[in-house]
């Protein structure tokens, strides 16, 4: 089970974050002002804010502003991956909690470290963190907070004691329910689910991965849909029902090779698995070679005698139909009427069914037309009318935009959960209005993240200029939105955008409920772009400032280092040309 490991903020409290204190010393307001600066710099500028207030916290006495300092700067150093350097902050500032008596941030510093240790593949340290949390945050935290750590609890309990591990998938679920987060429920599902394979209790298995995978398709979280599918390959797959879950596999197999490696490997195992069980060794042989080509660290000393044992099956297998060939050839006359008969019999069959079909197809049409009208471009939609399918392609030019909020994390530590989801529809509705006054493509959303393209799904050499433009224009209403907000002593959404040009691939994917999507090494960039970007600008590689720089005054920034890739060169877009 994929632990749902999520880094929160051991200490920011709502009450704390209110600039109308006055009976604070002057020296604890200013502490407080550089925590809440601090959420809109940039990690380099970070650092250097939570220094300043760590220091003010310590030479006043603060000690709540200490540990929010230190908890804040370990969290600015899990944003850069130092998971070890976060570790020895999330136990200084447990030690201010500890001293000053603070139940919620204990629990909370505890909540971090297990996750901090777990990201560092130290599953019982981890575990024994969270355990430690546990009473501490079902008493005082919040239900997002509890959500976490009752997942990442079910994970780590899930291998010994599935027991467990179903109390808590079952309480996490609760919670989840009661929030009506449709992410948070479908990840309790998949984890409960998890456990109840564990414990084969099967159905019910079943059901929880059928209710999750309909909840990842409605909004489009493809990574966990194709891992929810593999988990119910499994489960059908051990309920003897494998022409089912080979079925079902094979009906997104297209999806799956998008994945990455890992996904791809619990994929391919299961369709093994169906294949296996069917009796067809060849198949079940090719799978396992299909695994070697995804990552030859995976075809073992024991894959590799599954692998010969299955090629020795199948050549018996060959045998053993030739002698029944041979044994039919007696027969066939004496069979040949009655299996005209029979043959005559499934054709009649045959075409009641076809019948049958076409009037459930007549019968859906008009209420899949209204359906796909609010997922898919209107060129999509009448490619899939005409051909019953639609064709991926590949666009050689086009341009892509993410947007994320800088410190949402801490944000939603303020914000009630109907709240946040209803300053975030707000904004992502006035990004929709936005985007349809030039000619770009919404993409999705996820979580705070906002994803758009331009230059498909028909292509438009003016494809940078358009997305340009609509990015200023969404940074200028963020400007205004949170000058509002600033204006009311409510935090502000610092937004940060990033956008790359290059070639991209766009289909449809899903299988029951269909998603327009862009996938390739553009779009990973352009979303790296996104996270080296400062709240407040636009972010834009050398290839989209290539086709833009005639139009728009742009400030160079140098090559800056993203992860997993060469340093590249950005630019900050600072307006339009007089």
């Amino acid at each position: 089970m994929r632990l749902a490991v999520v880094c929160t903020i051991s200490c920011l409290l709502i009450g704390c974050m209110l600039s109308a204190q006055e009976s604070q010393p002057a020296e604890y307001r200013e502490v407080e002002a550089l925590l809440a600066s601090s959420v809109d710099a940039g990690s380099d500028s970070a650092f250097a804010i939570l220094q300043r207030a760590l220091d003010l916290s310590r030479s006043s006495g603060y000690r709540m502003g200490e540990a929010k300092a230190l908890t804040y700067t370990g969290i600015e150093k899990e944003e850069i991956a130092d998971h070890e350097g976060a570790i020895p902050l999330y136990l200084a500032s447990l030690d201010v909690y500890a001293a000053i008596a603070d139940s919620l941030g204990i629990g909370k510093c505890y909540l971090n470290l297990g996750a901090a240790f777990s990201r560092l593949n130290n599953t019982p340290k981890a575990t024994e963190y969270w355990e430690k949390a546990l009473p501490l945050l079902m008493r005082h935290g919040q239900p997002a907070h509890q959500i976490v750590l009752l997942n990442n609890l079910t994970g780590a309990y899930n291998v010994t004691e599935p027991k467990r591990a179903l109390v808590l998938s079952e309480q996490a679920l609760k919670i989840a329910f009661e929030l009506n987060d449709t992410a948070r429920i479908a990840d309790a599902l998949n984890n409960k689910g998890t456990v109840l394979l564990k414990l084969k209790r099967l159905a019910e298995a079943e059901t929880c991965f059928r209710q999750c995978l309909q909840l990842y398709s409605s909004y489009g979280d493809a990574d966990n849909y194709c891992r929810s599918l593999a988990n119910l390959g499994e489960t059908l797959n051990m309920m003897g029902r494998y022409r089912q879950s080979q079925q079902l596999l094979q009906s997104d197999t297209a999806l799956c090779l998008l994945m990455s490696p890992d996904i791809q490997t619990l994929f391919f195992n299961q369709l093994g698995n169906s294949a296996l069980g069917l009796g067809d060794y060849q198949t079940a042989y090719n799978y396992l070679l299909k695994l070697k080509t995804i990552d030859d660290s995976l075809f073992t000393v024991e894959r590799n005698e599954i692998a010969a044992e299955l090629d020795a099956k199948y050549q018996t297998q060959l045998k053993n139909n030739q002698i029944k060939l041979l044994e039919q050839e007696k027969t066939i006359q004496d069979n040949l009427l009655r299996n005209q008969r029979l043959a005559l019999w499934s054709v009649i069959v045959g075409l009641l069914l076809l019948g049958g079909m076409a009037w459930v197809v007549w019968r859906g049409k008009r209420h899949s037309d209204d359906l796909l009208a609010n997922i898919l471009p209107e060129e999509t939609i009448q490619e899939l009318k005409e051909k019953g399918r639609v064709q991926a392609r590949r666009f050689e030019m086009a341009s892509v935009l993410f947007s994320d909020f800088k410190g949402f994390t801490k944000i939603s530590e303020i914000l009630s959960p109907e709240d946040l989801v209803a300053e975030i529809d707000h904004c992502f509705r006035a990004f929709d209005d936005i985007i349809a006054k030039y000619r770009v493509e919404k993409i999705k959303t996820i979580g705070d993240s906002y994803m758009c393209a331009s230059g498909l799904p028909n292509s438009d050499p003016r494809h940078a200029h358009e997305l340009v433009s609509a990015a200023l224009e969404m940074q200028r209403f963020m400007d205004e939105y949170n000058a509002k907000r600033q204006q009311k002593g409510l935090l502000p959404f610092p937004m940060r955008v990033g956008i790359h040009s290059g070639p991209v691939v766009a289909g449809v994917v899903g299988a029951r409920k269909f998603a327009y999507d862009i996938w390739g090494d553009t779009v990973n960039t352009a979303s790296r772009l996104e996270s080296r970007g400062k709240p407040g600008k636009v972010n834009i590689s050398e290839s989209t400032y290539a086709l833009v720089k005639d139009a728009f005054a742009c400030e160079p920034r140098g090559n800056v280092a993203i992860k997993n890739k060469a340093d590249i060169a950005m630019y900050f877009v600072l307006g339009r040309l007089s």
